[in-house]
């Protein structure tokens, strides 16, 4: 009798061990769908904070909390748009994150909804700047004209205006040199002119006279144009004309970039609910097979 119950018992146990094993080999949720999606989103999520980190520091540096209150300032501020942007993919990174390691399906519909806004959202800029190119062109032309006025008010407008005509469109002002009139340090002043009046800034030089922090001074003077001293100094094309000639040599190169980033965000949406649907059927089975816990 002893030996009969010690082999019931070990069979009893070993049928536990392989009811345990079938269950554990036949869960609904891929380990591969869960990490794939937790280790991208980890590279989303530390992304968002560097960006958010690099913001705030930039702030800091430029003492820009003390100053909150010049909107028209901060609006054109290149920090702010990563303190936006940092925060925006933080919460989503930290969303796809969690939800898929806790295996949480709120957070992955979360994750799911917020891609899908983005994506929507791009694709609708498109169609609108593909609808109305004239008025987007206008409202992107309004736009340089404003950072242009606050050139000197934000170190960061200022140095991303001077790579802009400098090393990427190698141009000067929105439409024309004569756009730099918008900023008073240096618009032609009849009255009371000082060293910067009727000039542009030094990224609007050609490179070889970039090493000079002058080279613009006087460049959109009358009497200087007239006896060919400053005409040659300076690039005449606006920055709106060689956007757009860019733009059009590098299309293709767009095209895939823009393309490849609308895949991504699919791939991400579909892998979330993918996951999600699994995360759901292995609860349903989970109730099924214990009632009492419903």
């Amino acid at each position: 009798m002893p030996k009969q119950a010690a082999t019931t018992s070990g069979n009893a146990s070993r049928g536990l061990r392989i009811r345990y094993r079938r269950h554990k080999e036949t869960s609904e949720i891929s380990p591969l769908v869960k990490y794939l999606l937790f280790g991208s989103n980890v590279i989303l999520w530390l992304f968002g904070f560097f960006l958010f980190g690099v913001g705030v520091y930039a702030w800091i540096e430029k003492d820009t909390f003390t100053r909150l209150s010049n909107l028209s300032v901060i609006v054109f501020d290149p920090a702010f748009i990563f303190l936006v942007v940092g925060s925006f993919v933080f919460v989503i990174g930290f969303s796809g994150c969690v939800g898929a390691l806790r295996e949480n399906t709120n957070l992955l519909l979360a994750f799911s909804f917020a891609l899908g806004i983005i994506f929507f959202a791009e694709l609708a800029l498109g169609i609108l700047i593909f609808m109305y190119k004239e008025k987007v062109k206008d409202e992107v032309k309004q736009n340089l004209v404003s950072m242009i006025t606050n050139y000197r008010e934000d170190e960061d407008l200022q140095d991303l205006i001077d790579w802009i005509q400098r090393d990427w469109l190698k141009c000067c002002g929105v439409a024309i040199p004569d756009d730099w009139d918008q900023n008073q340090y240096f618009m032609c002043k009849i009255l009371d002119p000082w060293i910067e009046s009727c000039g542009v800034p030094p990224s609007c030089c050609y490179p070889e006279y970039t090493h000079n922090r002058q080279c613009g001074y006087g460049a959109r003077n009358k009497s200087l144009i007239a006896n060919d001293v400053a005409i040659n100094k300076i690039y005449q094309d606006g920055c709106l004309k060689k956007g757009e000639e860019w733009f059009k040599a590098h299309i293709l190169t767009v095209s895939i970039v823009v393309v490849c980033f609308a895949v991504l965000q699919i791939l991400g949406i579909c892998t979330a609910q993918s996951l999600r649907s699994d995360i759901n059927t292995q609860k349903s089975r989970w109730y099924r097979d214990h009632p009492r816990y419903r």
